[in-house]
């Protein structure tokens, strides 16, 4: 027999051509609109409570003055304000816990469409609010955002992971993160006084929710449910069969099928596990722990401390105050572009590439960043506290807490910073921002080009971020796991975001107060803490099957469960030319225990 060479040129356009062909129409519509009523709802909210920030304290303080014949006082009112920040955070861990149970029982696609429900609901409260009279609904509008959002991180990424064929897995699950990105982005345009952003109009600006919500509402119908659940859950192999199709959009599913079909052999009477199961299992010790890491680096990275300078660094840099809002918005053109970019390039790099290097080069500019501020503040501490530097003070820490941040960072909910506090008549807005740098003029002591430093080290640590561990860990859960598991991981993985949420804005006032300037150095060393690990336990997960990377998991687990045992002894066989045993042989093999 006559062997040929394949030319490597045509090798690459064949494969580019397939990749062009995986993308189908049907695949790119659900993972659009998906993202548009889930992800970008949640980024949104995170952005959205920031610039009218001074007219709901406004609003605030009337409705109490109404009611009680006095205005609040200024502690009260600042509780209140950080109820109105932080129960987004508790909503988001309610709707991670509750979502395991929704999804058993409607499956991935409606659960989605379930969950606008919180969101329309949420926005006609908010939206109402001003109207009323009643702040209360307001803060319960939030926290059902909040279970909107905890629901929307968990059964999107479940969905886009299911219903991808494992060449673009990672691209398509790049989608959360960028509609996030997008959302923060449209919520700081909108935020914008020429826009929503005034005394008058604040309230659309919570109204905008339903939007997204609707349109999804009305188009993911026409799209069909995970095929992985379908016939792994419901065992419905017909219409599993048909969603394959749909979202591959050819004819010929046998290969998918058979994936399937080769787990649903030795997974036939499994059960979903439980959170519990879970943390016990021995055959997903490293997953979980991988998985709790990521999570943890994700939101304990610094990012909000970033978003806590940002402004203070912009002023040092002589951008004049009215400017600073707009300038901002070039930070949020830099989370998106990154966030494509690493779409574009997740499936030829690979996660760990993107993982690790980009939590290496946050530990990199953290540590420039915190030269280029030191040098900023040096001549202000030889000064006094009065010169050059403002003195910075914490008020008590139901004050410090929660108050209300410029811009948010992506994945993040707002992280306090100090206010200062100052009698106002009723109906006054708040300040809304004290920060440690003031922006005055650069000092003569120091080159004029570091605050312009330290803007490009801001920059560069949010693409960064985006451009890997800003999306990555949504992906890495959905495809460390069998479809049995999947549900309780991404419990674990909400549990651990939402927590380490609110630690972050529990802690960072104290590490500033302490640290000052040299808090990046915290992040710093957090973030070179999970790149070392990410680079000496994650495996390469890309163009895998889940069998696969359960495998390569397997060896440092030191437990082989058994469906992966007799995978491999099937692959075994096939190898040596043995024939592939039936599906009651599997069924005997699972049933006694035997390899």
């Amino acid at each position: 027999m006559q062997l040929s060479e394949k030319d490597p040129a045509d090798s690459q356009e064949s494969d580019l051509v397939k990749k062009k062909s995986d993308w189908s129409c049907s695949l790119i519509v659900a993972s659009l609109v998906g993202a548009f009523g889930s992800s970008f709802l949640y980024g949104y909210n995170l952005s959205v409570v920031n610039a009218p920030a001074p007219y709901i304290k406004a609003f605030y303080n009337e409705s109490w003055e109404r009611r009680h014949g006095h205005p609040t006082d200024p502690d009260t009112l600042t509780l209140l304000w950080s109820v109105t920040v932080s129960i987004f955070a508790i909503g988001g861990l309610v709707g991670t816990l509750i979502v395991k149970l929704i999804g058993r029982v409607l499956g991935r696609k409606y659960t989605l469409l379930v969950n606008n429900g919180f969101a329309i609901s949420a926005a006609l409260l908010m939206a109402c609010s001003l109207q009323a009279g009643t702040f209360e609904m307001l803060i319960v509008g939030r926290f059902i955002m909040g279970v909107d959002g905890g629901i929307a991180l968990s059964a999107l990424p479940m969905y886009l992971s299911e219903i991808s064929p494992k060449e673009i897995r990672g691209s398509l699950g790049q989608v959360t993160a960028i509609f996030i990105c997008v959302g923060v982005f449209t919520g700081q345009v909108l935020g914008l006084p020429e826009l929503l952003g005034k005394e008058s109009t604040w309230p659309y600006l919570f109204g905008v929710i339903a939007v997204p919500a609707v349109v999804q509402l009305v188009s993911l119908p026409f799209l069909p449910e995970s095929p992985r659940y379908l016939l792994l859950e419901k065992h419905d192999q017909v219409a599993a069969e048909q969603a394959f199709r749909t979202f591959l959009g050819k004819e010929d599913v046998s290969r998918e099928l058979e994936e399937v079909l080769a787990e649903r052999r030795v997974q036939r009477n499994v059960r979903l596990v439980s959170v519990l199961e879970l943390l016990m299992s021995p055959f997903v010790r490293w997953q979980v722990g991988t998985v709790v890491i990521t999570m943890a680096c994700y939101q304990l990275c610094g990012l909000n401390a970033i978003w806590f300078y940002t402004n203070s660094i912009f002023g040092k840099a002589g951008i004049p105050p009215e400017k600073i809002p707009y300038i901002t918005l070039s930070t949020g053109g830099i989370e998106i572009l990154a966030a494509v970019f690493s779409g574009l390039v997740i499936e030829r790099l690979g996660r760990r590439p993107l993982l690790i290097g980009g939590f290496g080069l946050m530990t990199l500019f953290f540590g420039i960043l915190t030269a280029t501020l030191t040098l900023q503040t040096l001549p202000a501490r030889a000064d006094g506290p009065g010169q050059g530097r403002a003195a910075l003070s914490l008020p008590s820490l139901p004050l410090a807490l929660h108050s209300e941040c410029l811009w948010p960072p992506l994945g993040r909910v707002p992280v306090p910073h100090a206010l200062a506090h100052t009698e106002r008549s009723p109906g006054t807005p708040f300040l809304s921002f004290s920060s440690p740098l003031t922006p005055a003029q650069p000092s003569k002591d120091h080159a004029p080009w570091v605050p312009y430093l330290s803007i490009v080290c801001i920059l560069a640590i949010i693409a960064s971020f985006c451009s890997g561990p800003g999306g990555i860990p949504f992906i890495l859960t959905g495809e460390f796991f069998q479809q049995s598991q999947r549900p309780a991981a991404f419990i674990v993985a909400g549990t651990v975001n939402w927590l380490s949420n609110f630690a972050v804005g529990l802690l960072f006032p104290f590490i500033q107060k302490s640290l000052d300037t040299y808090c990046f150095l915290v992040f710093a060393a957090i973030c070179l803490t999970g790149a070392v690990y990410f680079y000496f336990v994650l495996p390469e997960t890309k163009n895998r099957t889940y069998a696969e990377i359960s495998q390569a998991f397997a060896k440092r687990n030191k437990a082989f469960p058994p469906e992966e045992k007799i995978d491999l002894a099937v692959t075994d066989d096939k190898m040596i030319g043995k024939p592939e045993p039936d599906s009651s042989t599997l069924d005997s093999y699972v049933k006694n225990g035997v390899v």
